[in-house]
């Protein structure tokens, strides 16, 4: 099994860590993720040969294999190695000051109407990165993500096409799916801490306003 961790930095899943509980893991350092080198992404594992089978597959000319194997250029380059390895030694600290700020969100957003969290909790979840909302539907998730962008908060919605959702999978499933164009998530950015609760509220009030449920 491969595991897709995508932007599952430092997150615990029943007692074990994202990443161990495939043959191999995948993590994202796309831009928009917790540890961003621009793009690209890491593939882990705890075994050996395997481990020295995707070295050899990515292009590292020095990892000698028992037989001929195809060779692409997929490595990281020294630059974006460069910028991840610091990040990964900081990370317990941002996964805290994150968590502290997604909870002061949480607990500014619950009292809204016309939302729900997801999960459905005031408690820090995840690594503290996202805040994810329910929207009543996909007209209202669509406009407010579109407002959030243009207020500058870093925002995504599955829109149309996204892969995220069902429909736009080349092999149809045959059953009912959730429509996922209902949620939207926002990034939660890394401030110091007289900063965070402000930042709270102002979000809290932009979506408010946005809804159209001003107090």
């Amino acid at each position: 099994m491969i595991e897709d961790c995508a932007q599952a930095w430092g997150v615990d899943v029943e007692g074990r860590p994202a990443g161990a509980w495939g043959t191999l893991a995948t993590f994202s350092t796309h831009s928009m993720k917790l540890i961003a080198s621009g793009e690209g992404g890491l593939v882990v594992g705890d075994d050996d040969e395997t481990m020295a089978l995707m070295r050899a597959i990515a292009g590292d000319t020095r990892q000698r294999t028992p037989r001929t194997v195809w060779r692409s250029k997929a490595r990281m380059t020294e630059l974006a190695a460069g910028l991840a390895l610091p990040q990964l030694d900081h990370l317990p600290t941002l996964i805290t000051d994150l968590r502290d700020l997604q909870q002061q969100c949480h607990a500014e957003l619950a009292t809204l109407p016309g939302i729900r969290l997801v999960p459905d909790s005031t408690d820090p979840v995840g690594n503290g990165s996202i805040i994810g909302l329910r929207l009543p539907d996909e007209t209202t998730a669509s406009r407010l993500s579109d407002q959030l962008f243009h207020s500058g908060y870093r925002a995504w919605w599955p829109g149309p096409g996204d892969l995220h959702t069902a429909q736009a999978w080349p092999v149809q499933p045959d059953h009912t799916v959730s429509d996922h164009r209902t949620y939207l998530d926002i990034q939660v950015p890394h401030l110091p801490a007289d900063a965070r609760k402000p930042w709270a509220h102002n979000l809290a009030d932009r979506i408010q306003q946005a809804l159209g449920a001003r107090a």
